[in-house]
């Protein structure tokens, strides 16, 4: 008897209430395992902190300086560092196949590295665009490495350069956006748009913030991820209502 075809796991996990916000479903192919291996354990953070983001330029919708002043914050201090440090890995890899001198044979890849990941607002396709690169030149530094181009030595600090640049992401978020975090309470995006307006801008908030240490990762907040996160129960909105993973952790997955 056939077994049934596997299915591609969810980003995020689902929510035991119903669903109360539409999302696209998107399913994404992963050719290099450590960043399948990264998103499989570690990726609730990583998307918690973007649907945090969603749910500020949703709720910021209507006024356009507030909104755009978020947008340019995850535009210029968030995508466009991740992406420079895309750009050092490529160039790694770029140097390492000017060494090669064979041609590869054919590649075989896992048939189950695979997502599903839950577009709940537009910001997510440039996480998503991201990933792509991300996941494009990191499956090349994993064949370079198995066609013993690359020293292992190099495949380990991309692998790192590569983890750390989405751990970073999802820090820098809950950094600059912790002012509307209440402890054991959902968390108020009224409370973090008064901490914006008291400091005058994200500039001046982060300014702020980036002197101290990045708030605690707390389970309720990011490691359970679905369309509704603890931003949907927002004070005084009721329209709305609705690490790096070691070489062992590699090996063991």
């Amino acid at each position: 008897m056939n077994s049934p075809q596997q299915q591609p796991k969810r980003s995020q996990a689902r929510s035991r209430q119903p669903e109360k916000r539409k999302a696209l479903l998107q399913p994404q192919n992963f050719e290099s395992t450590v960043l399948y291996r990264f998103l499989d354990s570690k990726g609730g953070t990583l998307f918690g902190a973007i649907e945090r983001s969603a749910v500020l330029l949703r709720y910021t919708s209507d006024t356009l300086p507030i909104n755009q002043d978020i947008e340019q914050f995850l535009d210029k201090q968030v995508f466009a560092i991740a992406e420079e440090e895309i750009i050092s890995i490529e160039a790694q890899a770029d140097e390492a196949e000017e060494m090669l001198a064979m041609e590869l044979p054919e590649v075989q890849y896992p048939d189950n590295q695979k997502l599903v990941i839950e577009v709940t607002h537009p910001i997510f396709w440039k996480l998503i665009g991201l990933m792509a690169r991300a996941d494009k030149v990191m499956s090349r530094i994993e064949l370079l490495h198995l066609a013993a181009v690359l020293p292992t030595e190099q495949h380990e600090h991309a692998r790192h350069q590569l983890v750390s640049l989405f751990n970073r992401i999802q820090q820098k978020i809950f950094m600059v956006t912790s002012p509307g975090k209440r402890a054991n309470r959902p968390y108020s995006v009224q409370q973090f748009l008064a901490a914006l307006k008291t400091d005058g801008g994200m500039e001046a908030l982060m300014s702020r913030l980036s002197g101290t240490a990045a708030p605690k990762i707390l389970a309720g907040d990011t490691e359970v991820v679905s369309a509704q996160p603890d931003t949907e129960e927002v004070v005084a909105l009721p329209d709305e209502a609705d690490p790096i993973p070691s070489d062992k952790d590699s090996q063991a997955a």
